[in-house]
């Protein structure tokens, strides 16, 4: 048996989810009956609300600021929009804080996509601004380390035939060639190779 070639090695490794921080604001309008979207979230996307703050002055005056009070809605496809939290800055003080009653416990902090995150002002007769600053997880798929091509020289002879075996090592002095299936996770990095033999 002729051993042609042997690939360059190749460790797999995962790497870490991509945490991306944002924020939105803008102008609840005045008896506003929609809600406005904040952000949408993709398949595996996970979002968590850092804040919501907002409020209005009242009559114009700068020195008047009023807070407002605001629910952060989820929406998956055609269901109805759905209240998730509800948030009560408070101008004066400069806090901002997540409202709580026997109708809306604080349970879930982190909402999973597909869907559309919106924000919603309860404060009727005027306009209210708001910011609200968000934390999304992006889900991050396995790295993989692509290796050299393996050429398998061309024959004249049809019934010429060629063994490829994968095989795996964890220290790369002992390989051992590697079965069907899945592989679980592990402490220690593991190296695969690429085996080419003429039968």
């Amino acid at each position: 048996m002729k051993v042609l070639m042997i690939s360059i090695f190749a460790a797999l490794s995962v790497n870490a989810n991509e945490v991306v921080y944002g924020s939105k604001s803008g102008t609840i309008e005045s008896g506003a009956e929609d809600a406005v979207t904040i952000v949408d979230l993709a398949a595996g996307e996970a979002i968590e609300i850092m804040s919501v703050i907002g409020g209005s002055f009242y009559d114009g005056n700068p020195d008047n600021f009023t807070s407002g009070r605001f629910s952060i809605n989820a929406k998956y496809g055609e269901l109805p929009s759905m209240t998730w939290q509800r948030w009560e800055p408070n101008g004066d003080q400069g806090s901002t804080f997540r409202s709580q009653n026997e109708y809306m416990p604080v349970i879930s902090n982190m909402l999973v996509g597909p869907c559309t995150i919106q924000l919603k002002g309860f404060t009727e007769g005027r306009s209210n601004s708001y910011q609200v600053s968000y934390k999304i997880t992006k889900p991050s798929a396995s790295g993989t380390t692509t290796s050299a091509p393996i050429l398998l020289p061309p024959t004249q002879d049809a019934a010429q035939s060629w063994l490829v075996n994968l095989q795996v090592s964890s220290d790369l002095k002992t390989w051992e060639d590697v079965q069907p299936g899945q592989f679980l996770g592990s402490d220690s990095a593991r190296f695969f190779r690429i085996k080419t033999s003429e039968q």
